[in-house]
Order: C-alpha cells, then sequence, then structure tokens
C-alpha cells in the first residue's frame, strides 16, 4: 500500500507554520523514506509563508510547495488538500496550527491498512476530544477493550482521508451541497458555519451510516492559534493532551468496535441496546445532554436528561461518562428512560445549565466559567473583526 501523503494547508501563519514543520521533522517516519509532504499555501498577499515553505528541507520523500495566485479560502484549500488522498491512496491533513506527536505517522499508516477497505469507516482521527465542538460540555467516549471508538462527528484537527472512501463523500457534495444541511438528523449549528467544510462531513456521515475512527488518546492537538474561525486564547479547549507512547495499538474492523456516539456526542441507540439488555426490546432516540431539537427526535421513547413525568426505567448521575450510569443500570431521577410524549420537548435551559456543570465536574468553576467566557468573546471577535 502506497504511504500517506502529509498535506498542510496554510495561509498566513508563519510563527503556526514553523511550530507545525519542527513537529513534523521530530516523528518517526520508514527508513525506506517516501513520505511526500505538501503544503499548500493560499494567496495572501505577502511570501513569508511559502518562503518557509520552500526553504523548510524533508528529509523523508518529495516536497511539494503550491503558491496559489487567487485565494481560495480556508474550506476550498482544505477540499483540495484532501483530494490528495485519492492520489496518494490516502492523505493525513493537518492546519498549520496543529502539532503532532513522534508516533502520528505510525499510527496513520496502521490504520489506513486496517480501514482501507472498511466501507462504515470514512476516515480516522488523529486528535480526541476532550469537549463536544457544539458547546462547553465535557466529552468523555467509554473505554472498554478496543483502543480506539467510532463517531459521526468528523475530525478537523489532525485527520487520515481514506482515498477511497474520500472520493465517496466528494461525489455525494457534488450531488448533494447545502440541500443535505435542512436534514432535521443534523445539529442545527452547522447550518450556520458559513466557510466551512466540516458541516458537509457531518451530514454525510449522519445520512450515509459511517463513521470516524477516534483513538483514546491523540496523536495531534491544536494550538489555538488566531485564524479564520479562532482568536488566540479563546479555545483553550481545542488543546488537549497528546501521548507519546510510541507503541500503535491494533485496530478493530469497525463491527467490532462496540463504543459508538452521533453528531450531538451522544451514545448511539445501538451501543446501548448492546449494552444494557432492558432497553434492547425498543426504538428510542438518545438526548442525554437535552439539546436535539424536537425535530431530530422520531423514535416512540425517548433516552434523555429532560425533564419527565412518567419514567419506565429512570437512572442517576453518578458515573463517568454518563452512559455508563445507564449501562450500569445505576438507578436514580437523573437520566430518564419513557415515551416522547411523556418528556418536556421544550429545551429546559435549567436541565441544560445542570448538565453543563456536572459534565464539567473534574474542572473548577473558575475554569468552567473562563470556558464559556472565552467562546462568547470569540464569537464577538469574529464577528466583528
Amino acid at each position: 500500500m502506497q504511504k500517506p501523503a502529509i498535506v498542510v494547508p496554510c495561509y498566513n501563519r508563519t510563527t503556526s507554520l514553523d511550530r507545525l514543520l519542527n513537529s513534523l521533522i521530530k516523528a518517526d517516519y520508514p527508513a525506506d523514506g517516501g513520505v511526500t509532504l505538501i503544503i499548500s499555501v493560499d494567496y495572501s498577499g505577502k511570501t513569508d509563508v511559502a518562503d518557509m515553505a520552500d526553504a523548510f528541507q524533508w528529509p523523508h520523500g518529495d516536497k511539494i510547495v503550491l503558491k496559489h495566485k487567487e485565494n481560495l479560502g480556508l474550506k476550498k484549500n482544505l477540499l483540495l488538500c484532501s483530494d490528495y488522498s485519492i492520489e496518494y491512496t490516502s492523505a493525513i491533513i493537518l492546519e498549520e496550527d496543529s502539532y503532532v506527536t513522534p508516533a502520528f505517522y505510525r499510527f496513520a499508516c496502521e490504520s489506513a491498512l486496517a480501514y482501507a477497505d472498511d466501507p462504515v469507516v470514512a476516515g480516522v482521527s488523529l486528535y480526541a476530544y476532550c469537549f463536544t465542538e457544539l458547546s462547553c460540555v465535557r466529552f468523555m467516549p467509554l473505554r472498554m477493550d478496543s483502543p480506539v471508538y467510532l463517531s459521526r462527528w468528523p475530525s478537523s484537527r489532525g485527520q487520515l482521508w481514506i482515498g477511497a472512501r474520500w472520493k465517496e463523500f466528494r461525489n455525494w457534495l457534488d450531488k448533494q451541497g447545502d440541500a443535505s444541511l435542512t436534514n432535521p438528523a443534523l445539529p442545527p449549528p452547522i447550518a450556520r458555519w458559513s466557510s466551512s467544510w466540516k458541516k458537509y462531513m457531518v451530514a454525510y456521515l449522519t445520512l450515509n451510516d459511517k463513521y470516524m475512527v477516534y483513538p483514546y488518546q491523540s496523536y495531534s492537538t491544536n494550538c489555538g492559534d488566531t485564524g479564520c474561525h479562532t482568536i488566540e486564547g479563546s479555545y483553550p479547549d481545542v488543546q488537549v493532551p497528546v501521548t507519546l507512547d510510541m507503541h500503535v495499538p491494533s485496530f478493530p474492523p469497525s463491527d467490532k468496535i462496540a463504543v459508538r456516539y452521533d453528531a450531538f456526542f451522544n451514545p448511539t441507540e445501538d451501543m446501548l441496546k448492546a449494552l444494557q439488555p432492558e432497553l434492547a426490546g425498543y426504538a428510542f432516540d438518545v438526548d442525554m445532554w437535552a439539546t436535539k431539537p424536537d425535530c431530530a427526535l422520531h423514535s416512540e421513547y425517548l433516552l434523555s436528561t429532560r425533564k419527565c413525568r412518567n419514567s419506565i426505567y429512570s437512572y442517576d448521575w453518578k458515573l463517568l461518562p454518563i452512559e455508563l450510569n445507564v449501562i450500569t443500570s445505576l438507578r436514580g431521577e437523573r437520566i430518564h428512560f419513557a415515551k416522547r410524549d411523556d418528556f418536556a420537548m421544550v429545551p429546559d435551559k435549567e436541565v441544560i445549565v445542570r448538565n453543563l456543570l456536572w459534565s464539567n465536574k473534574l474542572l473548577t468553576p473558575r475554569d468552567m466559567i473562563t470556558i464559556v467566557c472565552q467562546h462568547v468573546v470569540n464569537k464577538v471577535k469574529c464577528i466583528f473583526r
């Protein structure tokens, strides 16, 4: 199998690019070389980023520097970079404010080999989320016997695209485009992301029953530098712990991975049915964070932290992650399983705030307030800058 190319879309951040390139040069690669590095420099009217890319010495294979003569924007540049996965069989995409660990390329190579022919896997993340990207809720995926889990939320902070799967996505995107974003099964905020490629991948994964593979320990992180969607320091939650472990795990086929999450960062119905027998006979939706809109809930039954007047089963919230309370049948009055009509269907602000505080209980109150305030500041600055 051809070695994955490393592709870096960048714009005007020399400090960020220098940091990423220094982390790339320190990583472990095959002794026989053959690792292509492609740096795609979007037009900014300045030459300092392109000059840095030209001067960088890459000893592990070919280096290609693309210098665009007009501004593509992040979305087009990233899609163009990801298209190289088709030419090279697979490609690792790293925006210039990323940072990688020494084992990142070994992890990418082994996962590309494991999932090259798996039709369910659209790609592999190098990045392990600590917070949901839709809110400030802390995300802790359930750990079982697999070194990876599946999610319908795409990675954009270090990811491997498998060429054949990426081509399927591109063909779908050409046909569907913005029309796919109106589907009620999708998180409503993504339709407002004006310059995002990621919203289309969220739609693609959800509507086509596909997933991304995620590690529990991160092989990349994002440094939160000022960019298209970020003001420096306003998104501290994008910086995650990374591993220096050089051991790369064995990857199970997707049908052997029990832990799965939807585009709202909720455990999936199939996952909970497999792990909690008392729910196996029902068809139900899952809304653990009480944030799904009514139009996204279609089943007769619901599992949620929303207020409920007549539970069939109810669970406490003493264990982390939240779904562990359901799986272990920890009885209480925090999580309810009932007919959908027995829930308060208008999202309750009190419940949402309670869930935010409870999910982040590993943080100090000051940390939680800081993260929320910085999210708000970032949104305001991005609007008015």
